[in-house]
């Protein structure tokens, strides 16, 4: 049978579960017993990255939405009730394995993604989030603060055009990394401080501890 890793329970539905196994995300409803050790698999995605999916998260202001890291070294985000449309968005930040990906708790803008490259990012995912970034400059055309559809466009990697004439270069200037750090080996984890919204650490192979802070000017453009 499959290996499974990297648990995360459901924020919005206490009685899901969420694995990676193998190249995609299995989710396990436990109020569905199903032979020994009791649960069900309520719903899966097969095939998010192609050559394994290493870790995910779900995101805390929005059901439905998950951000999957893989051994493609893509950040993938996924809307599980339309999953059969792709990726709703990918980053792509990284040059090898992506070993973890965070959602801050408070702000879902913000999310964080470690890697075997040696890479800690800080990206601002404004266009999937629960307040996306409306304001847009003065000769943009076309765009604007549709629905959620309205914003769905071929997903692009990171870095990209400044041009916000096109539904997806919008996406393209609200989806952006503001932050990175390099330790001297690979990634193992990261997390966000349970108390302050900016502030997080991340650890690498060599037990060397990184503490950040979120830049003053995205905190301005999320408050």
């Amino acid at each position: 049978a499959p290996s499974a890793a990297a648990p995360r329970w459901d924020p919005h539905h206490e009685n899901m579960t969420a694995f990676c196994v193998e190249r995609g995300v299995s989710i396990v409803d436990w109020r569905c017993p199903s032979g020994q050790g009791g649960g069900r698999l309520a719903q899966s995605v097969p095939s998010c990255h192609r050559y394994g999916c290493s870790d995910m998260d779900y995101n805390p202001n929005r059901p439905h939405v998950i951000s999957t890291g893989g051994m493609d070294g893509l950040v993938k985000f996924w809307d599980l009730r339309k999953t059969d449309r792709g990726p709703i968005r990918i980053l792509k930040g990284h040059t090898h394995w992506i070993s973890t990906v965070r959602y801050n708790r408070f702000h879902d803008q913000l999310l964080l993604s470690g890697g075997t490259d040696s890479l800690l990012n800080l990206w601002r995912v404004s266009s999937i989030s629960s307040a996306p970034l409306l304001e847009l400059d003065d000769d943009a055309v076309g765009v604007g603060p549709g629905s959620y559809d309205d914003l769905y466009a071929p997903p692009s990697p990171y870095p990209s055009s400044p041009c916000t004439t096109t539904a997806a270069a919008y996406l393209d200037a609200a989806d952006v990394r503001v932050a990175g750090a390099e330790h001297q080996e690979a990634v193992l984890g990261a997390a966000w401080s349970a108390s302050d919204a900016w502030l997080y650490a991340s650890v690498s192979y060599d037990g060397q501890v990184m503490v950040s802070h979120v830049p003053s000017r995205e905190k301005y453009k999320i408050l």
